[in-house]
C-alpha cells in the first residue's frame, strides 16, 4: 500500500497517512477516514479494497482558448472513450474559465458516476479530455510562419506573453518553447506530452498550456453502485 494513496473500501475513501508495521494478518496502516465527500462506515475483516495512487505534482494542463485539458497519470492504462473523474485536488486555481471546483463537480460520490470522457490518449502517461464552456482567449497567438516536422525554431506573431520552457499546443502537437528572443524561440522540444511532431501552417493558433494541481487523485471506469 502506497503512502498518500487513497483506498476505496466499498463506498468510502480513506487516505493512507502512515504505516505502523506488519502482523501475521498483513500490513498495519494509518488512514484518515471519510475522504472525497464519503462517510465512514464499518467493514468485515476481509472487506475488499482497491488503491488509487496520487498523481505527480501539477498534472492538469489547461489549454487556453479551447475546451481541452491534458492530464498526466503515469501508466494510466486508459483508452479513448473511457470515463474518469477527479476525486480530490488540494490546490485551488482558475485558468481559461476552469476551476478546481469544475473538475471535481463531475463526480457524484453517492453513485460513483464518472464525469469526463477521455477524448485522446497520447501515451501511457498522458491523455486529453474536454470541459465544455471553457473558451478563454488570454495569452494566445499564432505562428508568424509555417514550421515543418523537424523545425526547432518557432516564430510567433506575438511572443510577449510566452516564456522559455513553457508548453504550448499547436493543432494537435504540444511543444516546449526553447530560448527566447522577442518573438522567436529556438531549440524548442517537439512532440511533448506524448503528442507527435507535425507540420503547422502560418497563422495556426498557438495556445498556452498551464499546469496545476497538488494531491490529485483520479478514478477510472468505476461502475455506478446501487
Amino acid at each position: 500500500v502506497l503512502l498518500n494513496s487513497y483506498l476505496k473500501v466499498e463506498n468510502e475513501y480513506v487516505l493512507v497517512t502512515g504505516t505502523t508495521g506488519s502482523t501475521a494478518a498483513g500490513d498495519v496502516i494509518v488512514v484518515t477516514r471519510a475522504q472525497a465527500g464519503t462517510a465512514a462506515d464499518t467493514y468485515d475483516n476481509h472487506a475488499a479494497y482497491f488503491q488509487i495512487p496520487r498523481s505527480d505534482a501539477n498534472p492538469i494542463g489547461i489549454v487556453n482558448g479551447t475546451s481541452t485539458v491534458v492530464f498526466k497519470q503515469v501508466a494510466h492504462g486508459a483508452s479513448t472513450g473511457d470515463r474518469f473523474t477527479f476525486i480530490s485536488i488540494s490546490s485551488d486555481f482558475t485558468s481559461n474559465g476552469i476551476t478546481r471546483a469544475n473538475l471535481l463537480s463531475g463526480y457524484a460520490t453517492a453513485t460513483s458516476i464518472q464525469g469526463f470522457e477521455i477524448t485522446r490518449v497520447m501515451s501511457p502517461d498522458f491523455f486529453e479530455f474536454e470541459v465544455p464552456g471553457s473558451t478563454g482567449t488570454n495569452d494566445n497567438t499564432t505562428l508568424a510562419s509555417s514550421i515543418g516536422t523537424s523545425d526547432t525554431t518557432i516564430t510567433l506573431t506575438s511572443g510577449s506573453s510566452f516564456l522559455a520552457g513553457e508548453v504550448v499546443k499547436i493543432d494537435s502537437e504540444y511543444i516546449e518553447l526553447g530560448s527566447k528572443s522577442t518573438h522567436v524561440f529556438s531549440s524548442c522540444k517537439r512532440g511533448q506530452l506524448g503528442s507527435l511532431a507535425a507540420g503547422h501552417a502560418s497563422l495556426a493558433p498557438v495556445s498556452q498550456t498551464s499546469f496545476f494541481g497538488t494531491n490529485v487523485y483520479a478514478l477510472y471506469d468505476i461502475p455506478a453502485e446501487a
